[in-house]
């Protein structure tokens, strides 16, 4: 028996818009205005929330009340779904 099983989330439904965002090392994803919640996705790189890491194909989900600030330490591509706004900065 395979006791070393991997147990992923199930899939949840986000309504569009989705877009995905590529950020260079040192640049922040800056995030605001979020309708409702907004589910990140790491597609592929290093980034972090606030100092914490985000795992990579692992959704994150935030609400309305949050302002997220997404900092990349190396080539990063991020999707988001969900109304939100946002912007980069260097």
């Amino acid at each position: 028996m395979d006791n070393d099983k991997k147990i992923l989330p199930p899939a949840v439904h986000m309504p569009q818009p989705m877009v995905e965002h590529t950020l260079e090392p040192g640049f922040e994803l800056r995030i605001h205005n979020i309708k409702d919640h907004i589910k990140l996705l790491l597609l592929n790189g290093r980034a972090e929330v606030f100092g914490k890491e985000l795992p990579e194909g692992e959704p994150v989900f935030f609400n309305a009340t949050q302002k997220i600030a997404v900092f990349c330490w190396k080539l990063s591509n991020i999707q988001i779904s969900g109304e939100h706004e946002a912007y980069t900065s260097d």
